[in-house]
């Protein structure tokens, strides 16, 4: 790639703006550092719980951020932490532009920064008892949401009316779901639409065989009066 050998005299206005406009929207999967600690101490019987130490990503570190001292400063990056309390190693995201990615619906990576998310994507099979009746319940920390990505896991037609059965912060039209298995993706009205026909197919399927076998009912009743 050429060197842009007058960007240095650029006004510094324009450059911070370059700088800016460099930020590419990336997919951030974010991982999380676990470990044991004792939630009973001095008692006969030692309880450990498994906590979060730190997250990780294996997403590189944007360009800008090792480009130069100015680009650095003026990078639309920060370091998002588990929690203050936790080991001091983060991962540069911009919330306004990434997607974050918590895997298997690992809501609590992100439990500390939740009305910051803008876009979140998981993994989640909506006919698991644990994913409707608990980890959907955590979808409320997710405030402001522009846009979700959920990779099904149980096929597309599971999300089924899945807008009203929970809390979703974004437009609908931008709730998208994905089939894990062959990687086709719909909002939430295009899955609704197509389980609404494949439905009415099926009930009109059931009516006609209910008339063809009520048909050959009365041929026979009328063959047997003869």
């Amino acid at each position: 790639m050429a060197t842009f050998q007058p960007f240095p005299r650029l006004p510094f206005e324009l450059r911070a703006l370059i700088w800016a406009l460099a930020a590419q929207p990336r997919t951030v999967r974010l991982r999380a550092k676990f470990e044991r600690r004792l939630t009973r101490p001095n008692h006969q019987h030692n309880k450990y719980t498994s906590e979060i130490a730190c997250l990780f990503s294996p997403a590189p570190v944007p360009a800008t951020l090792h480009t130069c001292r100015e680009s650095r400063r003026q990078s639309p990056y920060e370091k998002l932490f588990y929690s203050q309390e936790t080991e001091p190693r983060y991962v540069w995201v911009n919330f306004d532009l990434d997607m974050l990615d918590v895997g298997e619906a690992f809501f609590e990576y992100l439990e500390h920064h939740g009305s910051r998310v803008r876009r979140l994507k998981f993994e989640a099979q909506n006919f698991d008892e644990c994913w409707f009746h608990f980890d959907s319940k955590k979808l409320v920390w997710f405030t402001n949401l522009v846009e979700c990505h959920v990779v099904s896991g149980d096929g597309l037609g599971a999300w089924w009316g899945a807008w009203e059965d929970f809390y979703w912060s974004c437009k609908r039209e931008d709730l998208i779901f994905i089939d894990k298995e062959t990687g086709q993706r719909m909002n939430s009205y295009e899955v609704d639409e197509m389980m609404d026909k494949i439905q009415a197919e099926t009930w009109r399927q059931a009516e006609l065989e209910e008339e063809a076998a009520l048909a050959e009912e009365m041929a026979a009743a009328s063959i047997n009066t003869e």
